[in-house]
């Protein structure tokens, strides 16, 4: 048809999209390689002012070859068109928008099979970055927020090639960083101490409702905030925001009761089934003197009691409390292990080899609690131990794990 009437690729519908827009928009991408080679790129060329609708289909056909993996032809209309890589299409994407929301343009550790066609479209991806952050000063501050806030590489790359991006803020006052913390993104925000002398400024802006950063912090979990809390100013700590009239400590609260409350009552219940077994253990071990087992039923008694008369505050679940079940935890299993071997060892010796099945019979069951024991609870001790101790929440480098406590002081 094209052959017959080469016309067909240049009219447009009633609204006003071509067949290569179209077809690249329906994810048909042989017909969309077709019609790129019989289409008349002028009639995408968004700085053609007669017609803004050549603007809105070239900016289309970009974004939706992003989307498509079509990188190729993306990279070929934004070298001829630099403008393409701002101008909005019908749905008021742009194409850094579609290339920060496209995860495969990004790939990590790619299938074996596809490593050659992810490295190309890797690459082809990444020659279109550097077109797209050569126009990076004609962005408005609506795709400063939206752009890379979903791929911590796809950022780094921006702020290779333009670092002052950093210093762009939303209407509401908001940079970067603030998106990066209220979206939960670690690695992006990880990006921050690389900055040097300049994150204390980044981290210390606040929005025009006076809410810091540490105020964002807050809608995700104590460590996280831990970590926030050490780059901004001790005067944020205490800073109370317009919206909620509320400084960080007390929004934290507030969002977070009922995450509170969940975790009293698993430690409550944890602890008491612990405590029961503890107190059996003390009871046996009372009559037969075994010193190991006895000190170590007791250590784990008194971390079950101390868990169970706990005031149960915020601060509390960030060291205490998690210590505390550490502690129970590895004592009661470690008085379980001594008493089941002092059980066995005074079998033997009565026995004295006469009947060594026996002894050998009683070795095998007294194992068996033990490492019962051991798979139901070493995973869950592993990760309260990491948790606690190695929250490693963001990548930064190595310093002192000196736990701050001005934002949680009453």
């Amino acid at each position: 048809m094209t052959t017959k009437c080469p016309r067909l690729v240049s009219v447009r519908n009633a609204k006003e999209h071509r067949p290569i827009v179209l077809a690249s928009l329906y994810g048909h991408k042989d017909l969309v390689r077709y019609l790129y080679n019989h289409t008349l790129l002028s009639d995408l060329d968004p700085c053609d002012e007669s017609d803004e609708h050549k603007g809105k289909n070239g900016a289309m056909l970009v974004t939706n070859c992003i989307v498509n993996g079509l990188y190729g032809i993306a990279l070929d209309l934004i070298q001829r068109y630099p403008k393409l890589a701002y101008t909005r299409d019908s749905d008021n994407d742009t194409a850094i928008i579609a290339l920060a929301q496209t995860p495969c343009a990004w790939p990590s550790v790619p299938h074996i099979r596809k490593v050659y066609k992810l490295k190309l479209g890797h690459a082809q991806a990444k020659e279109i970055l550097n077109c797209i952050c050569q126009e990076i000063p004609h962005f408005d501050a609506t795709q400063q927020k939206n752009a890379g806030l979903n791929q911590a590489l796809f950022k780094a790359e921006v702020m290779k090639h333009y670092p002052d991006i950093v210093w762009f803020k939303d209407s509401y006052g908001l940079n970067l960083f603030f998106y990066a913390v209220s979206h939960r993104q670690e690695k992006i925000f990880s990006l921050i101490y690389k900055m040097g002398a300049k994150k204390n400024i980044l981290a210390t802006a606040w929005d025009k409702l006076h809410t810091n950063m540490l105020h964002h912090a807050t809608k995700i979990f104590m460590s996280y905030c831990e970590e926030v809390e050490r780059l901004v100013q001790p005067k944020h700590r205490k800073m109370v925001n317009l919206k909620q009239k509320k400084t960080p400590q007390a929004l934290f609260k507030d969002q977070h009761k009922e995450l509170v409350d969940q975790g009293e009552k698993w430690m409550k219940d944890t602890a008491t089934s612990c405590t029961v077994v503890a107190a059996l253990i003390n009871d046996v071990l009372l009559r037969l003197y075994y010193a190991i087992s006895l000190f170590t039923s007791y250590m784990s008694l008194l971390m079950f009691l101390g868990i169970l008369k706990s005031r149960y505050r915020e601060e509390d679940f960030l060291r205490s409390l998690p210590t505390k079940q550490i502690v129970g935890l590895a004592t009661l299993f470690l008085s379980m292990t001594t008493m089941m071997v002092s059980f066995v060892v005074t079998l033997m010796t009565l026995v004295r080899g006469r009947t060594p099945w026996v002894s050998a019979q009683f070795m095998v069951l007294a194992v068996v609690p033990i490492g019962m024991f051991g798979v139901l609870q070493f995973p869950v001790l592993l990760e309260i131990f990491c948790s606690t101790y190695f929250p490693r929440v963001f990548d930064k480098p190595r310093e002192s794990r000196r736990v701050s406590k001005l934002f949680w002081r009453k």
